[in-house]
């Protein structure tokens, strides 16, 4: 069941997995096509989408397996800091 998000809380899952400047420099934004298995994606950008997925369900416990590994380590950081611990 697939539902929408309010634009608030879109852009607050963007700025917390630091995904707001990959978005802004894709052509087509928010509706631009990533592929298959994110083929056009880095190893970093599918780890923040594929966490920006899994914050959007607002579950009382997410299993994560190593969701930073692919990340710059000072964004991973952020991430971990204001996403989950925040």
């Amino acid at each position: 069941m697939e539902h929408a998000l309010s634009d608030e809380k879109m852009s607050n899952l963007l700025h917390l997995t630091k995904l707001e400047h990959d978005i802004s420099m894709l052509q087509e934004g928010m509706q631009t096509e990533i592929g298959d298995n994110g083929v056009n994606l880095s190893g970093g950008q599918k780890s923040r989408v594929e966490l920006c997925r899994a914050l959007e369900t607002d579950a009382d416990i997410l299993f994560l397996d190593d969701p930073f590994s692919s990340l710059d380590p000072i964004v991973g950081q952020q991430i971990f800091e204001e996403a989950v611990l925040g």
